[in-house]
């Protein structure tokens, strides 16, 4: 659950390097005017943070920027009676996150319709949320078993020049991926509390040793949600709005 807390957190700080990336996501405020203008609330949106700022982004023809607030902030990790409880939770939560794919079509209508925005702008914001979404569900299981696949859909493939240099590809970029993996745990150490006193020597030790599942992490619990959540919503099975379990440990 750490590791899924934190890796969501600097994902979503990657995500938006650069103020024309900012997007409200979870913690925000809005001045009630600005909420007033446009409508206030979406009632027929399972995620609505995001959906403030396309809202507003659109209503105020671009002339609207989420402007980061530099503070402490803390939030409960999901926590439930049992592990495969908090597993579970943990998995819808991701779900409906990824669920934030539902505000695409509104974002593309207005991309047709609103004309007074400027043109790149508004392209470069549509194109960088699609990306983001079909990157989610799709970019770990690529780098992880893409290999794999093309000599399935194409049987030659195995004699080209491309699949004798595949190995040697597949190392660089894999390299690259650790390397990001390490400064993501060098930024995590700098930011979080120091560990409890109480934990013991085993326990310190396996908080660091946990990163080395964040492959296998990535392909499963991070992967599949998103896979589930765009599914369902282009076969028409929508979502509602769901509350995660969450508590405070006392270890």
């Amino acid at each position: 659950m750490r590791l899924i807390s934190s890796g969501t957190a600097y994902w979503q700080l990657s995500e938006m390097v650069g103020s024309d990336k900012y997007i409200n996501f979870s913690s925000l405020s809005m001045n009630m005017q600005s909420l007033l203008d446009i409508g206030l609330w979406i009632p027929n949106k399972v995620n609505d943070d995001s959906g403030f700022y396309w809202k507003a982004y659109y209503h105020f023809k671009g002339n609207y920027k989420v402007i980061p607030h530099f503070l402490p902030i803390s939030a409960d990790a999901v926590l439930d009676v049992s592990l495969a409880k908090t597993f579970q939770n943990q998995y819808l939560q991701l779900k409906r996150w990824a669920y934030g794919v539902e505000h695409i079509p509104f974002i593309v209508r207005q991309y047709f319709s609103t004309k007074d925005l400027d043109f790149w702008d508004k392209t470069d914001k549509l194109s960088f949320i699609m990306w983001s979404y079909f990157k989610w569900g799709t970019m770990a299981l690529f780098i992880a078993f893409g290999g794999l696949l093309i000599p399935i859909l194409n049987p030659q493939y195995s004699e080209s020049v491309v699949a004798i240099n595949m190995p040697i590809i597949s190392s660089w970029i894999l390299t690259a991926a650790y390397i990001g993996l390490f400064a993501t745990i060098i930024v995590h150490e700098k930011t979080v509390p120091e560990r409890p006193k109480s934990w013991g020597i085993f326990h310190k030790i396996w908080s660091y040793l946990q990163w080395t599942l964040m492959p296998l992490i990535l392909v499963t619990i991070a992967t599949i949600p998103a896979i589930d959540a765009q599914t369902r919503l282009m076969l028409g099975k929508y979502m509602e709005f769901r509350v995660t379990n969450k508590a405070r440990s006392s270890a």
